[in-house]
Protein backbone atom coordinates (compact mmCIF):
# COMPACT_ATOMS: atom_id res chain seq x y z
CA UNK A 1 0.00 0.00 0.00
CA UNK A 2 1.41 3.41 -0.56
CA UNK A 3 1.74 6.18 2.01
CA UNK A 4 -0.34 8.82 2.12
CA UNK A 5 1.67 12.13 2.26
CA UNK A 6 0.83 15.66 3.19
CA UNK A 7 3.26 18.82 2.59
CA UNK A 8 2.85 21.76 4.86
CA UNK A 9 4.74 24.51 3.67
CA UNK A 10 5.38 27.88 5.66
CA UNK A 11 5.08 30.27 2.60
CA UNK A 12 7.16 32.95 4.18
CA UNK A 13 9.88 30.85 5.16
CA UNK A 14 10.08 29.02 2.08
CA UNK A 15 9.63 32.49 -0.24
CA UNK A 16 12.57 33.61 1.84
CA UNK A 17 14.87 31.00 1.18
CA UNK A 18 13.96 31.04 -2.46
CA UNK A 19 15.26 34.77 -2.69
CA UNK A 20 18.24 34.30 -0.67
CA UNK A 21 18.97 31.45 -3.02
CA UNK A 22 19.12 33.19 -6.23
CA UNK A 23 16.41 30.70 -7.05
CA UNK A 24 13.24 32.44 -6.58
CA UNK A 25 10.48 32.37 -9.70
CA UNK A 26 7.19 31.18 -10.49
CA UNK A 27 6.34 27.94 -8.78
CA UNK A 28 4.22 24.92 -9.65
CA UNK A 29 2.88 24.00 -5.85
CA UNK A 30 1.47 20.82 -6.72
CA UNK A 31 4.78 19.46 -9.16
CA UNK A 32 6.66 20.41 -5.54
CA UNK A 33 4.56 18.40 -3.44
CA UNK A 34 4.51 15.63 -5.87
CA UNK A 35 8.39 15.74 -6.71
CA UNK A 36 9.09 15.63 -2.69
CA UNK A 37 6.66 12.41 -2.71
CA UNK A 38 9.17 10.51 -4.55
CA UNK A 39 5.50 8.29 -6.52
CA UNK A 40 3.77 8.01 -2.75
CA UNK A 41 0.32 9.43 -2.80
CA UNK A 42 0.18 12.85 -2.60
CA UNK A 43 -3.35 13.16 0.00
CA UNK A 44 -3.03 17.38 0.10
CA UNK A 45 -0.81 20.39 0.57
CA UNK A 46 -1.38 22.84 2.91
CA UNK A 47 0.50 26.21 2.71
CA UNK A 48 0.87 28.49 5.23
CA UNK A 49 0.66 32.46 5.20
CA UNK A 50 -0.33 35.68 7.10
CA UNK A 51 -2.72 38.22 5.25
CA UNK A 52 -0.75 41.76 4.39
CA UNK A 53 -3.31 44.19 5.42
CA UNK A 54 -3.75 47.25 3.21
CA UNK A 55 -2.49 49.47 6.01
CA UNK A 56 0.91 47.88 6.09
CA UNK A 57 1.46 48.24 2.24
CA UNK A 58 -0.93 48.63 -0.07
CA UNK A 59 1.16 47.51 -3.15
CA UNK A 60 2.20 44.67 -1.23
CA UNK A 61 -1.38 43.61 0.29
CA UNK A 62 -2.49 44.01 -4.09
CA UNK A 63 0.84 41.48 -4.78
CA UNK A 64 -0.36 39.00 -2.28
CA UNK A 65 -3.75 38.89 -2.62
CA UNK A 66 -3.54 38.58 -6.74
CA UNK A 67 -0.68 35.71 -5.42
CA UNK A 68 -3.42 34.17 -3.39
CA UNK A 69 -5.55 34.06 -6.08
CA UNK A 70 -3.52 31.80 -8.76
CA UNK A 71 -3.12 29.10 -5.64
CA UNK A 72 -6.96 28.91 -6.28
CA UNK A 73 -5.99 27.00 -9.33
CA UNK A 74 -3.74 24.13 -7.75
CA UNK A 75 -4.90 20.88 -7.53
CA UNK A 76 -5.37 19.64 -3.53
CA UNK A 77 -3.89 22.94 -2.41
CA UNK A 78 -5.24 24.03 1.03
CA UNK A 79 -4.21 27.54 2.44
CA UNK A 80 -4.56 28.54 5.92
CA UNK A 81 -3.89 32.08 7.41
CA UNK A 82 -2.27 33.94 10.18
CA UNK A 83 -2.33 37.67 10.39
CA UNK A 84 -0.07 40.38 10.71
CA UNK A 85 -0.15 42.87 14.03
CA UNK A 86 1.67 45.93 14.26
CA UNK A 87 4.55 46.32 17.25
CA UNK A 88 6.39 48.82 18.84
CA UNK A 89 10.14 49.09 18.37
CA UNK A 90 12.95 51.02 19.01
CA UNK A 91 15.76 52.53 16.73
CA UNK A 92 19.03 52.83 19.64
CA UNK A 93 20.78 54.62 16.53
CA UNK A 94 17.78 57.12 16.00
CA UNK A 95 16.39 56.96 19.62
CA UNK A 96 12.66 56.34 18.53
CA UNK A 97 10.28 54.22 18.53
CA UNK A 98 8.67 53.33 14.63
CA UNK A 99 5.82 50.62 13.79
CA UNK A 100 6.57 47.35 12.43
CA UNK A 101 4.36 44.28 11.54
CA UNK A 102 5.27 40.81 12.24
CA UNK A 103 3.43 37.29 11.31
CA UNK A 104 1.09 35.76 13.64
CA UNK A 105 -0.01 32.72 14.20
CA UNK A 106 1.25 30.90 11.11
CA UNK A 107 3.76 28.97 12.67
CA UNK A 108 1.34 27.62 15.54
CA UNK A 109 -1.28 26.74 13.10
CA UNK A 110 0.87 24.89 11.05
CA UNK A 111 2.05 23.04 14.00
CA UNK A 112 -1.55 22.56 15.19
CA UNK A 113 -2.49 21.05 11.55
CA UNK A 114 0.09 18.58 11.53
CA UNK A 115 -0.32 16.88 15.10
CA UNK A 116 -4.52 16.88 14.69
CA UNK A 117 -4.26 16.05 10.80
CA UNK A 118 -2.13 12.89 12.47
CA UNK A 119 -4.51 12.46 15.66
CA UNK A 120 -6.93 11.74 12.52
CA UNK A 121 -4.99 9.95 10.75
CA UNK A 122 -5.45 12.11 7.72
CA UNK A 123 -1.66 11.11 6.30
CA UNK A 124 1.39 8.72 6.94
CA UNK A 125 4.09 10.67 6.34
CA UNK A 126 3.89 14.35 6.73
CA UNK A 127 6.53 16.69 4.67
CA UNK A 128 7.03 19.93 6.19
CA UNK A 129 8.42 22.95 4.17
CA UNK A 130 10.12 25.62 6.98
CA UNK A 131 13.10 26.58 9.12
CA UNK A 132 11.30 26.94 11.69
CA UNK A 133 12.75 25.88 14.89
CA UNK A 134 9.44 26.27 17.07
CA UNK A 135 8.43 23.36 14.84
CA UNK A 136 10.33 20.42 16.69
CA UNK A 137 7.55 19.74 19.47
CA UNK A 138 5.08 19.56 17.08
CA UNK A 139 7.51 16.71 14.98
CA UNK A 140 7.55 14.95 18.15
CA UNK A 141 4.14 15.03 19.00
CA UNK A 142 3.24 14.01 15.43
CA UNK A 143 5.71 11.13 15.31
CA UNK A 144 4.71 9.95 18.75
CA UNK A 145 0.89 9.35 16.89
CA UNK A 146 2.48 7.00 14.62
CA UNK A 147 3.66 9.17 11.72
CA UNK A 148 6.60 9.88 9.79
CA UNK A 149 8.08 13.32 9.40
CA UNK A 150 10.27 14.34 6.68
CA UNK A 151 11.43 18.02 6.86
CA UNK A 152 12.57 19.54 3.73
CA UNK A 153 15.08 22.38 3.71
CA UNK A 154 17.56 24.76 1.87
CA UNK A 155 21.02 24.63 2.79
CA UNK A 156 21.13 25.94 5.98
CA UNK A 157 19.79 23.67 7.95
CA UNK A 158 18.18 23.96 11.55
CA UNK A 159 19.82 21.21 14.14
CA UNK A 160 16.54 20.98 15.95
CA UNK A 161 14.35 20.47 13.35
CA UNK A 162 16.96 17.76 11.54
CA UNK A 163 17.09 16.28 15.05
CA UNK A 164 13.20 15.84 15.30
CA UNK A 165 12.58 14.19 12.08
CA UNK A 166 13.05 10.66 11.12
CA UNK A 167 14.16 11.71 7.10
CA UNK A 168 15.13 15.27 5.38
CA UNK A 169 15.20 16.39 1.98
CA UNK A 170 17.51 19.11 0.87
CA UNK A 171 15.85 21.15 -1.80
CA UNK A 172 18.31 22.30 -4.70
CA UNK A 173 18.12 24.28 -7.35
CA UNK A 174 17.55 21.22 -9.58
CA UNK A 175 14.17 20.11 -8.43
CA UNK A 176 12.85 23.88 -8.04
CA UNK A 177 13.88 24.36 -12.01
CA UNK A 178 12.05 21.61 -12.04
CA UNK A 179 8.73 23.01 -10.68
Amino acid sequence: MSERVCVFIDSANFLFALIETGWFKKINYYKLANSLCSGRKLVRVYFYDAIIPPAMDKKRSQEQQRFLSSLDYVSYLEKRFGNMKPKEAFCKKCKSVYQVWVQKGVDVRLAVDLVSMAAKDMYDVGIVISADGDLEHAFYSAKDLGKHIEWAYFTNKSRKLQNACDRFIEITKNLIDAC
